[in-house]
């Protein structure tokens, strides 16, 4: 009998890589080329007119000013005496307030009397309120340590 012929199974086709092998990389830009050779710029001076596009000089700076002389150093205070700057700076507030300033009776109100120099606005402030006198400000500064600090002696 005749044989069916027996169905060849179809060709597979090649097994690939499931990697793909990497794209070949492109080629890289050439260079532009460079310009051609004139030699028809070097037939002139290539500086000629350029002294007219110059701008005009500047003017001389003048002179710089003579330095003053020196201030003559300060009076050494005196060995063993105490030097009195708060009577004047009480007459100096008092001036420049127009009279007696009246401070708070609070700490802030001492503090500012100290820094004025007000030794009548101190004493004030202390007649009003005597605790005061052991107030500190928010640096914990005393108020003699503020005295100090300004300078002032009495």
């Amino acid at each position: 009998p005749d044989a069916a012929p027996k169905a060849t199974p179809p060709e597979k086709p090649a097994r690939r890589s499931i990697v793909e092998p990497p794209a070949p990389a492109p080629e890289p830009p050439k260079p532009p080329s460079p310009p051609k050779w004139d030699p028809s710029f070097m037939s002139s001076d290539p500086l000629a007119g350029l002294a007219d596009a110059l701008p005009e000089p500047l003017p001389p700076k003048p002179a710089p000013k003579p330095k003053p002389p020196p201030k003559p150093p300060r009076a050494q205070k005196p060995e063993g005496e105490a030097v009195r700057k708060f009577p004047q700076t009480t007459a100096r507030a008092t001036f420049l307030t127009g009279g007696a300033k009246t401070y708070a009776a609070t700490g802030e109100g001492l503090r500012d009397a100290i820094k004025a120099g007000d030794l009548n606005g101190v004493k004030d402030v202390l007649a009003r309120d005597s605790s005061l006198a052991s107030y500190q400000d928010r640096q914990t500064e005393s108020m003699l340590h503020l005295a100090a600090l300004f300078d002032h002696a009495s």
